[in-house]
């Protein structure tokens, strides 16, 4: 499930971030639209829409949360692979090195 989660976000992330951003502008206008009306619907409408305000603008903190996780997700396993691969160079040229100094102990003993 979270690696259809996290494949999800990878392709999608920005697109429901997008969207959420954009379904909290349109509250926000809606709700300052109407608070400059001085009418009683208008004043219940603002504040009927202040929860679902809140919780959108939660949404979408969460959403941004979840998204950078999983770039940071991505960052670090890239780097683990890079720093893999720099491991088997140094351990490759490990090898060498005690190669080389077997050679040169045994011409040592020759001379």
């Amino acid at each position: 499930m979270e690696i259809k989660l996290k494949n999800f976000f990878r392709k999608h992330g920005l697109l429901v971030i997008a969207a959420a951003l954009l379904v909290v502008l349109l509250s926000i206008v809606s709700m300052n639209t109407s608070a400059e009306r001085k009418d009683a619907p208008s004043a219940a409408f603002s504040t009927a829409g202040r929860p679902f305000h809140k919780a959108m603008a939660s949404f979408v903190g969460t959403m941004e949360n979840l998204y950078s996780y999983i770039y940071r997700y991505d960052q670090l396993e890239e780097e683990n692979q890079q720093l893999k691969k720099r491991i088997a160079e140094l351990e490759e040229s490990y090898r060498e090195h005690d190669q080389i100094e077997d050679e040169n102990e045994k011409l040592r003993t020759l001379l």
